[in-house]
């Protein structure tokens, strides 16, 4: 979902319309496969990785940090989809997304953190759902006025049948709403900045 041809390109896209001092960072680049036609036209670096779980990003996201020229001011995370296929516990992802924020602020102690609610799951909607709420819950007892957290809500209104291509990932227009939420979340940090 985050390393695929699904929200980034669309995200990308409205942050360069409205012309926002954003550089998006990361130690990989591209917008996976297929890549769409303006790739080269976009800021596509990133450090989403296919199919990794909670636990995997946790493991690693300290080496990727210290190998930026600089931290995230902000960061976007969505992880937990793939927990579920690798049965992690809800417990587990919970902790390992509170070790990678922490992570986060040990690179900067000011970042911005957006943390996704997750799309449903065919099949698991109940269990996602009940992830969710401890994503929520994480994301205000992490909120600081050093460093803020935002839950972004993903879930609300979407339709497995509808809106996922395969019961997981989003078809295009849910992928354009993924981005439209990023956008409004970053928007809100951005401030007079630029408009989202």
């Amino acid at each position: 979902i985050t390393a695929g041809p699904y929200f980034r390109p669309h995200l990308v896209r409205t942050v360069a319309a409205a012309d926002c001092p954003v550089d998006f960072i990361g130690t990989f680049t591209g917008a996976g496969t297929p890549a769409p036609d303006d790739a080269d036209e976009l800021d596509l670096d990133h450090q989403a990785v296919g199919g990794a779980t909670s636990g995997q990003i946790e493991e690693q996201i300290g080496g990727w940090l210290d190998e930026l020229q600089r931290p995230p001011d902000i960061a976007l995370v969505y992880l937990g989809t793939n927990d579920f296929f690798n049965e992690i516990e809800r417990s587990t992802t919970i902790a390992n997304l509170e070790s990678i924020v922490d992570a986060l602020r040990r690179a900067n102690p000011n970042v911005s953190i957006l943390l996704a609610q997750i799309m449903p799951i065919v099949g698991l909607e109940t269990s996602v759902e009940a992830l969710d709420t401890r994503i929520a819950e994480l994301g205000h007892r992490l909120d600081s006025t050093a460093s803020s957290v935002e839950v972004v809500d993903m879930a609300s209104g979407v339709e497995v049948e509808r809106d996922l291509l395969d019961g997981v990932h989003p078809d295009d227009a849910q992928s354009r709403e993924m981005a439209a939420r990023w956008a409004g979340a970053l928007d809100s940090l951005l401030g007079e900045r630029c408009r989202l």
